[in-house]
């Protein structure tokens, strides 16, 4: 919040929840058939040994193999399906996901008032501007 003379200039941002429904488990690891073990990894390829929203998890040791496409009822376009398998025997292994606990936000739609009073951001600006240059905001 800013005031500049009688005027009082504030922004709020709306939060917009993102949180996914699932994450990777990254506590379990795998052992196929053939005795591969197979974890999630950070981007590094360090086995992960706990969960960070912000990090993107894989399984290096896996491959996703295309096994066709399917549709949706309700959309035109068609999307892969497939499946996951040990890069080095070619053993099918699903990755293990967990729900997703750690709440995820990003920023949504601004607003911005002039003494209470919602306005665009081009007459906010302006307005800020002249205001500016008549006095110091605080």
């Amino acid at each position: 919040m800013s005031s500049c003379g009688p005027h009082t200039f504030t922004i709020d941002t709306d939060l917009v929840e993102v949180t996914s429904l699932c994450r990777p488990d990254v506590g379990h690891s795998m052992t196929d058939p053939s005795g591969h073990t197979h974890r999630w990894c950070t981007p590094d390829g360090t086995p992960a040994s706990s969960y960070t929203p912000s990090v993107t998890y894989t399984m290096p040791s896996l491959v996703w193999v295309k096994d066709g496409e399917a549709w949706y009822e309700d959309e035109d376009e068609s999307h892969d399906v497939g499946h996951h398998e040990c890069g080095i025997c070619g053993a099918h292994v699903e990755p293990k996901y967990v729900a997703d606990t750690d709440s995820q936000y990003v920023s949504g739609i601004s607003h911005y008032r002039i003494d209470g009073m919602e306005v665009t951001l081009e007459e906010y600006t302006c307005r800020y501007a002249q205001a500016f240059q008549k006095g110091t905001p605080t």
